[in-house]
């Protein structure tokens, strides 16, 4: 049974992910980019999100560079 949970937990990961693109946010200046962008801000500024609306629900704007 516990092995279903994993495979069902899994699955919603994948779900929230399922561009494949992960986001890192600027804990300062409130803007988020995609993880190869060359803008991102240093490690210690960093906020990570699984999905481009998980960014914007919490106030982050997207970069003008990378347009994620």
């Amino acid at each position: 049974m516990a092995a279903a949970a994993a495979a069902k937990e899994e699955s919603s990961a994948a779900a929230e992910s399922s561009d494949g693109q992960s986001y890192i946010g600027n804990k300062n200046s409130d803007i988020f980019h995609t993880s190869d962008c060359s803008s991102l801000p240093a490690e210690h500024n960093r906020i990570y999100f699984d999905t481009r609306d998980e960014a914007i629900e919490t106030g982050q704007r997207p970069c003008q560079r990378c347009k994620p």
